[in-house]
């Protein structure tokens, strides 16, 4: 054998039946392809329990761990199950096992996911751009300002500032913990920008309703506008209520740029026209629309007709919603919100019985404030916060 590596070491296991066991044990290194071939082995002759046996070792190995860590997280398997499994590799832990368990903390206890970043970082590893990525976008949920922060100042430190897929991440993280000014910050120390990077600028303005800012970047870009660009021009004007500004852009995407409407699209012309009142011009639209208007579009449409009492036509956009996707809430809740505006208590509780009929539930509102460096939710009717009956107690 010229060369021992990890597929030459393998063959020959899955080559010499008779001798499997003493080549395997021979072996340096191993990954999961090789650990599955053994166990293969003993189960084909019959040997189950040495199969158990070599499957129980297989935790203590890094790579096989941290690919079963990653299994047990695509299966639904519990959290504690994971971090097990992590905290058998007793110390010999790398960054690639670290940012799986990161990843799979960061999906359901965000917290807790930071806490493990921490100790990562207190054990001087270095992480490398993928965990940041993981993290980056963990810090991002959490949005305060002081999270922005501390991530900002981890990825300088680091050097992965210019990173393209991180810088991006960054911008977006920063924006959405409410720092539209590192966010900026992040986008000027990158030497050029392409379109993914304008965009991530002009998202983070959007998200903080700075549509002037929106429009002023737009005209510095030195890239090709595409369609992503225009949803973010589009949402921009529909938060800033720039009606005007919205409709000019929608018709030069394709006039000057060639790019076709998409549903996004339509959908911000929508809530632009409708927001301002302008219902006939909405309906005109849709009837031009290139392909048939999907439940965020008819959505869209009713979030106007409840601002400017269209009941008429909000029903008939209730009915498409219903019709497209029977299982979203929203449909129902602004048409039983009209008609309770309109004094049609009836109504809207024949809608609200409907809902119960077809199992379809409203997702619970959900809001959070930074107190001394500590982040508190709040779910509507949510019975989990530690110091729900002392809050309760004072606002009686």
């Amino acid at each position: 054998m010229l060369e021992r590596n990890i597929v030459s070491w393998t063959a020959l296991v899955y080559g010499s039946v008779y001798k499997a066991w003493s080549v395997y044990e021979a072996m340096g290194f191993r990954n999961l392809v090789s650990w599955n071939f053994m166990i293969a082995g003993f189960q084909v002759y019959g040997c189950e329990n040495r199969a158990l046996e070599l499957f129980s070792q297989m935790h203590f190995e890094i790579e096989v761990a941290t690919a079963l860590v990653k299994a047990y997280s695509r299966l639904g398997g519990e959290v504690s199950d994971c971090y097990r499994i992590f905290l058998e590799l007793d110390g010999h832990q790398d960054v690639v096992s670290w940012t799986a368990i990161i990843a799979v903390f960061a999906e359901r206890d965000p917290e807790e996911a930071l806490l493990l970043f921490r100790q990562f970082l207190r054990q001087c590893l270095a992480p490398d751009h993928h965990m940041f990525s993981i993290v980056l976008k963990t810090y991002a949920g959490l949005a305060t300002e002081r999270h922005a922060l501390t991530v900002q100042s981890h990825v300088l430190k680091v050097g992965f500032e210019e990173d393209t897929v991180l810088a991006n991440a960054l911008i977006h993280a920063c924006a959405r913990c409410g720092s539209i000014a590192l966010s900026k910050q992040a986008f000027d120390k990158m030497g050029s920008h392409d379109i993914v990077y304008w965009n991530s600028m002009l998202k983070a303005y959007a998200m903080h309703g700075q549509g002037k800012e929106v429009l002023q970047l737009f005209s510095r870009m030195d890239a090709q506008p595409d369609g992503t660009t225009f949803v973010v021009l589009l949402l921009a004007c529909s938060y800033a209520g720039m009606v005007e500004e919205g409709t000019k852009i929608f018709e030069t995407m394709s006039n000057n740029h060639g790019i076709a409407p998409q549903p996004d699209h339509y959908t911000c012309m929508v809530d632009i026209l409708g927001r301002a009142g302008r219902i006939s011009e909405v309906k005109e639209l849709i009837v031009k629309m290139l392909m048939e208007p999907d439940p965020v579009v008819w959505s869209a449409l009713l979030g106007g007709c409840r601002k400017h009492g269209e009941t008429k036509l909000a029903k008939l956009a209730a009915v498409k919603v219903k019709e497209l996707d029977p299982n979203n809430s929203l449909g129902y809740i602004l048409m039983s919100n009209i008609f309770c505006t309109d004094g049609h208590f009836n109504e809207a509780r024949l809608i609200s019985r409907e809902m119960e009929g077809k199992t379809v539930r409203k997702e619970p509102g959900l809001s959070w404030i930074e107190v001394v460096n500590l982040l508190h939710e709040f779910v509507s009717r949510g019975q989990q916060h530690p110091e729900r009956e002392a809050i309760c107690a004072r606002h009686e």
